[in-house]
Parts: structure tokens; sequence; C-alpha cells
């Protein structure tokens, strides 16, 4: 499990950085591999001055035994993306499906979670605040998924 963390820090410092301004196309999904892309609200950007949507759409990407081990819980990634690109594309340029599968193969099965293009809310003091994916994203996978939600789970 540390090489598998290790590993997914490491992506994603350095993925990002490859991925500015592109567009990509769709990955394959392998057998066995569930992709689910809710509409995620997020209250807290009603009434944003820019007119955002406040649903926002987030890839979950289930591992095969997801499916067939309903008491299995599972780590969670949130694959954050920055604002150069946003979640889609992200998701399609690094394959995402195809390295859950990939992992899932060699016992390594876990959920990932790319959110959309998520803008903060400005705290009181005019700092930017915690990302709609900080906040509602988690939330909603934690309640919708087998995550496993404690760091002593992992």
């Amino acid at each position: 499990m540390k090489k598998l963390l290790t590993a997914v820090a490491l992506l994603a410092l350095t993925a990002p950085a490859l991925a500015q301004n592109i567009t990509a196309p769709a990955p394959t999904i392998p057998q066995g591999i569930t992709v689910e892309s809710p509409k995620v609200p997020g209250p807290s950007l009603e009434g944003n001055l820019e007119g955002n949507a406040t649903a926002r759409e987030a890839m979950v990407v289930l591992p095969p035994s997801y499916k067939t081990n309903p008491n299995k819980r599972y780590p969670v990634v949130y694959y954050l993306h920055g604002f150069a690109i946003d979640g889609r594309n992200f998701y399609n340029y690094m394959k995402v499906p195809e390295a859950v599968a990939k992992k899932a193969a060699q016992g390594n099965g876990f959920i990932v979670v790319v959110p959309g293009t998520l803008p903060p809310k400005p705290l009181k003091n005019g700092q930017p605040g915690p990302a709609t994916a900080c906040a509602v994203i988690v939330k909603r996978v934690d309640e919708r998924t087998r995550a496993k939600t404690s760091i002593s789970e992992l």
C-alpha cells in the first residue's frame, strides 16, 4: 500500500504540468471497470458573481472488485487537476480507468475521483476558501461508495 500511495503522489505532482491547456480523447474503459460521472451539487456556489454552474461533474472510477465484493471498503484517490484543464479532459489525458484496472490486476484496488473545475467561494476576509471539491465532493463520495474514510482503515 505504501508503494501505491507513493506512486500516486508522484503521478499527482508531475502529471498536471504535462497536461496544461489540452483536450484529450476519451480513454478505453477496461473490462470490469465502472465509471460514473455524477453531477455534484455545490450549494456554496449558489449566487456566485461569475454565474458558474452550481452542480459539477465528477468522474468516479471503481475497480472491478467493487461490484463483486459488496462488503469491501476502498481507499480513495482524489485526483485534482488545477485550472488549466477541465476535469473531463484531465481524466481522459491521464487514462484513469486504465491505471485503476492495472493496479487492481496487481491486487491494489482503489477508487479514483477526478472532480470538475470547481472555483472556491471566497472567505469573509477575501482569501480563497476551500474548493467545493474539498467539502462537497469528498462528502458525496464517502456517502455513496464504500470509501475508507479513516486513516486507521488504510
